[in-house]
């Protein structure tokens, strides 16, 4: 059984020209190194990284789009990534 969100994203990766799958480990050098413009992960990767951001304010001028699934986000860390990063975050399913 697969996850719900890859059925969404599978087709939408066609459209790409380069793709990045994380496994586990830092993310911290991951936008930076890798230039990324649309993202997708869980909560608890996010706040890491906007952990990470506050403390050295690392550039992600890439970065476009941030989306949050897995479960619900909060309302904060949307307004977090739209002040720290300038980019929006969505809410995506989980």
């Amino acid at each position: 059984m697969r996850h719900s969100a890859s059925a969404a994203i599978a087709p939408q990766l066609a459209l790409v020209k380069h793709v990045v799958v994380m496994g586990e480990g830092d993310l911290r050098p991951f936008p930076k190194s890798e230039r990324v413009t649309v993202t997708a992960g869980v909560p608890t990767v996010w706040t890491g990284l906007l952990h990470h951001l506050e403390m050295t304010r690392c550039d992600l001028s890439s970065l476009r789009l941030v989306t949050v699934g897995g479960s619900a986000t909060s309302v904060s860390m949307i307004e977090r990534f739209k002040t720290l990063a300038g980019v929006d975050a969505v809410q995506g399913w989980g």
